[in-house]
């Protein structure tokens, strides 16, 4: 899987799919109280994850044309976010954020010591994909 990911074995965690991969993050990284930001309307495990460990959730919504600019959801982010969740693309949505709108979140998440989980489930379906950045973005 290292080979054909091209990613290095530690960076490639296997799980008994994207529910339980998402379910670790928030085991290992999100203690009660932390601020885990979502966009919303999104994937629902997130706010089941949100809710079973304790974090605190703060929403960004979507506006009228079903669209949420990077700004928006940089503009929550804080010294108290934690995790920030993006589908991408959306489900029940299906709109996508640019791979460089992605690259903008990730900077400050970063800035701010939070994590940025981008569930690309159904990457497929948009054509692109972070994983080639993978590298780039482990600090």
């Amino acid at each position: 899987m290292s080979e054909c990911l091209n990613l290095p074995q530690n960076q490639i965690y296997l799980s008994s799919g994207s529910d339980a991969g998402i379910k670790a993050v928030f085991e290992v990284y999100v203690d009660p109280g932390d601020e885990v930001i979502i966009i919303y309307p999104t994937y629902g495990m997130y706010y089941v994850y949100s809710k079973m460990f304790d974090a605190r959730l703060v929403k960004v919504d979507f506006d009228q044309s079903l669209k949420v600019s990077p700004e928006n959801i940089i503009e929550k982010i804080s010294p108290a976010t934690k995790l920030i969740c993006i589908a991408n693309p959306n489900s029940p949505t299906g709109t996508v954020f640019s791979l460089e709108s992605l690259d903008e979140i990730i900077k400050v998440a970063s800035q701010n010591g939070a994590l940025v989980l981008i569930d690309e489930a159904y990457h497929q379906f948009w054509g692109y994909s972070m994983i080639d950045r993978v590298p780039a973005l482990i600090i």
